[in-house]
């Protein structure tokens, strides 16, 4: 079943009244119904799953992905959606474990926006794991699908530093890849303070 555009409206505006009163149970109950009676509107429910989880609601997040997944097909927004929930509940192996399958069975179906969101989270897994290896290489794979200048440059700070702890690189590789870090910043004008220099005031 199709939900209508006016009804998706309609179910979105609750949806963000309840979460700003705290309501999250309404929000569980709410939800479920609306998955219960339509299959076709998974970016709607994927968007709420998203919202549980930035507010830290993780066994309500997991409870409407799980009964999301029964209605659907195995996708990458399901897997991205479990791991990012084992990152928030601290089990970093399960995240990298959900993160390297999402990649290897999904990364043809999957557009930069979210090969971008799918590194990030596993570099800040293995941060967390403390594998500066693992953690500089998946930083630095998020730089490369990273679209906005301010994520590039800081995953590409992140790379940098885990880099400084692998004995492979040597002095002049590191050298080299500060220094294109550093062209980053060649096309932001530098502030420039003009000195205005004013009379003095004569007090007779």
């Amino acid at each position: 079943m199709e939900i209508s555009k006016n009804d998706i409206s309609d179910f979105s505006h609750n949806i963000d009244l309840l979460i700003n009163n705290g309501e999250y149970s309404k929000v569980l109950e709410l939800t479920i119904k609306k998955i219960n009676i339509c299959e076709y509107n998974a970016d709607l429910f994927f968007n709420i799953i998203f919202i549980l989880i930035r507010h830290c609601k993780i066994e309500e997040a997991r409870k409407l992905l799980r009964l999301l997944e029964e209605k659907l097909s195995e996708t990458h927004t399901i897997v991205y959606l479990y791991a990012l929930i084992a990152f928030e509940s601290k089990d970093f192996d399960e995240s990298i474990k959900k993160l390297e399958y999402s990649i290897k069975k999904f990364k043809h179906f999957m557009n930069e926006e979210n090969m971008f969101a799918v590194y990030q989270i596993l570099a800040l897994s293995y941060s967390n794991k403390f594998n500066p290896e693992k953690a500089g290489e998946s930083f630095l794979m998020a730089s490369l699908f990273a679209k906005r200048l301010e994520e590039k440059t800081e995953c590409d700070s992140c790379y940098l530093f885990y880099s400084n702890y692998l004995s492979d690189f040597s002095d002049k590789y590191l050298y080299n890849e500060h220094l294109k870090y550093h062209d980053f910043f060649n096309d932001i004008k530098k502030f420039e303070q003009k000195i205005i220099i004013k009379n003095k005031i004569k007090i007779n």
